[in-house]
């Protein structure tokens, strides 16, 4: 499957166009009246900053990129906790991890882009995500373009090659052999320039439409 191949898989027209309606509505009214409570903040502190909670979620900062979570509560997001158990989600996380999905993992995701030149977000870098087996699923409630910033990925860099290890291996020396910076945040970053070395092909902004 193209899941398999490149790691990453676009699924268009997930859902029939009134549950994606009615989903995209509740989402937007959420965000927007969460947005008029909690008005929308600005970072100039550089790196990973924790998190700043409040009631319904929370808001986090990647250098001057702000993350804002709400928690999906069923009350108040029903048409989004329907589609949390749907069978295909979890049909594709037991390919990868062998095991289903947690529906309480998914949250509504707003990222406002902000300044880049003195805070910039490292989450922008390429980079190797976790440690261990995992899968993320994005839905997207407007179509996504490139000026957009659109999530980008190195197709065929899940799988563990000699040239990946070596290269996680040297990433690990160096991390063992000197001070990490604080914002890394464990996540080994890799430069385009350096992908072929590995032989892997430049990465792909995965722009999509809405659904």
């Amino acid at each position: 499957t193209r899941l398999r191949r490149d790691g990453f898989v676009v699924m268009n027209n997930v859902l029939p166009q009134p549950e994606f309606l009615a989903l995209r509505e509740e989402g937007e009214s959420a965000v927007a009246a969460t947005n008029l409570r909690y008005p929308i903040p600005h970072n100039q502190r550089e790196g990973f900053l924790p998190k700043q909670p409040f009631p319904g979620g929370f808001d986090r900062f990647d250098g001057g990129t702000l993350n804002r979570f709400l928690t999906l509560a069923p009350r108040l997001f029903p048409q989004a906790k329907r589609f949390c158990y749907d069978q295909r989600l979890s049909s594709c996380s037991r390919e990868v991890i062998g095991l289903p999905m947690n529906p309480r993992k998914l949250e509504l995701y707003l990222t406002v882009h902000g300044e880049e030149t003195q805070t910039p977000d490292l989450q922008k870098e390429l980079h190797r995500d976790t440690f261990f087996r995992a899968i993320k699923f994005w839905f997207f409630l407007r179509p996504v373009a490139l000026e957009d910033g659109p999530f980008e990925y190195v197709p065929g860099s899940h799988r563990l090659t000699r040239q990946r290890l070596a290269w996680e291996q040297s990433k690990a020396n160096a991390a063992i052999a000197t001070r990490r910076p604080p914002d890394s945040s464990g996540s080994f970053r890799i430069r385009e320039h350096d992908l072929p070395g590995l032989g892997l092909p430049p990465p792909v902004s995965v722009t999509c439409e809405a659904n």
